[in-house]
């Protein structure tokens, strides 16, 4: 299982962030959206391309197992439930587990993409919601 957790104050700048960690329900506000799309994202990213010669027949479990869950106020976290996954798209650190055919050759290190580096593209979505959220509460007064 692969999860990548946020803690919703530590996206974003330093003048905000007592503000984020005090009011988490604000955070929890921005966060619950952008985890959905996140997990959609990943959910519909697609596979490589077959290798040569290759007879695994692919079923989706990968892809289907994506899920965005609230660990606590303020800290979200994209799972990946499926028991390979840390094979495949790497853990929390961006590390695949090295899995070698009976060849001894690595099957997924380079071939497929890396779920904390595609949810690291994101996180700038994160940032600036959480961002507004607080804005919005610290202008109204």
């Amino acid at each position: 299982m692969v999860e990548i957790e946020f803690k919703g104050f530590n996206r974003v700048q330093n003048s905000l962030r007592k503000l984020a960690s005090q009011m988490p329900q604000l955070v929890d506000r921005a966060a619950r959206p952008w985890a959905q799309e996140t997990r959609g994202f990943l959910k519909s990213k697609p596979y490589p391309a077959k290798r040569a010669g290759q007879r695994y027949v692919r079923t989706g479990r990968l892809a289907n197992s994506w899920s965005a869950a609230r660990n606590q106020p303020g800290v979200w976290a994209i799972k990946n439930s499926a028991p390979y996954s840390v094979y495949v798209v790497g853990n929390s650190k961006g590390q695949q587990a090295r899995n070698v055919d009976r060849k001894g050759r690595p099957v997924f290190i380079g071939r497929w993409w890396i779920a904390v580096n595609e949810i690291g593209q994101l996180t700038f979505k994160l940032t600036a919601a959480i961002s507004k959220e607080l804005r919005n509460v610290w202008e109204a007064g």
